[in-house]
């Protein structure tokens, strides 16, 4: 399940309630829980406002907590 969807759940709201909030269609946040549609930045910030939340909170996991490769030294 998606962060958003889940978020929006625990929250009460449909679908319909957070899109009219945020100004956007019910299918706009339907298909941003589904994958086929990313937010852009100025919509993840209306939803993690409307939601209360942080915009990281909407990320799937393996986007909030990226892996950054450790330095490699390089020898001369």
């Amino acid at each position: 399940m998606s962060p958003l969807r889940e978020i929006r759940r625990r929250r009460r709201m449909t679908q319909t309630q957070l899109a009219e909030c945020i100004g956007v269609t019910q299918s706009h946040i339907a298909q941003i829980e589904r994958g086929k549609r990313r937010g852009s930045i100025a919509v993840l910030q209306k939803l993690a406002v409307a939601l209360n939340v942080s915009l990281t909170d909407l990320l799937p996991p393996e986007c909030a907590n990226p892996k950054i490769p450790e330095k490699e030294t390089v020898v001369q």
